[in-house]
């Protein structure tokens, strides 16, 4: 149900998210992933700070990281770089999204590691950076096959950015 609501309705998703939370025990494997859709569907709602934000990506990519998997490492670690970047945290932000992309390299290439990416581009566009935002943009891009995806959107923006910037 949360998910269903995550794109429409951000707050309902947040509650509905919050319910299962309480429901799992710290140990369920859902745990993981329910700290990651609440975090960001309490972001977009607005029902959720900053800080409780990374707290929550945070909890999820040390559950990840007990699981040794590497794929659920990056992600997460992806979106507690995001999630520093809004909080102001630039130079953590960047460390924290380089660890992401050495993480998901050695893997398979896929949509994981495109959105490790474009996020690392865009902290690279904030620290003027226009070269590397857009060689980081074009790996991504070379990596989505669907041209709507989210992500290849936003690699086109800053990608057209860096260039204007330039």
């Amino acid at each position: 149900a949360g998910e269903r609501a995550a794109r429409v309705d951000p707050a309902t998703a947040f509650e509905v998210f919050e319910r299962a939370l309480a429901l799992a025990p710290p140990d369920a494997p859902e745990r993981e992933a329910l700290l990651m859709r609440s975090g960001h569907a309490g972001r977009r709602s607005g029902l959720l700070p900053g800080d409780e934000v990374l707290e929550r990506y945070e909890a999820s990519l040390a559950l990840a990281r007990s699981r040794a998997d590497p794929l659920a490492i990056g992600d997460a670690l992806v979106r507690v770089g995001n999630q520093l970047a809004i909080l102001g945290e630039a130079e953590r932000a960047q460390e924290t999204l380089a660890e992401a992309v050495a993480t998901l390299e050695p893997l398979p290439p896929g949509r994981a590691l495109a959105r490790a990416y474009a996020f690392l581009a865009e902290e690279e566009l904030f620290a003027g950076d226009t070269a590397d935002t857009i060689e980081l943009a074009d790996r991504a891009l070379d990596l989505l096959e669907d041209e709507l995806d989210e992500v290849a959107v936003m690699c086109l923006h800053l990608r057209g950015d860096a260039r204007c910037s330039m």
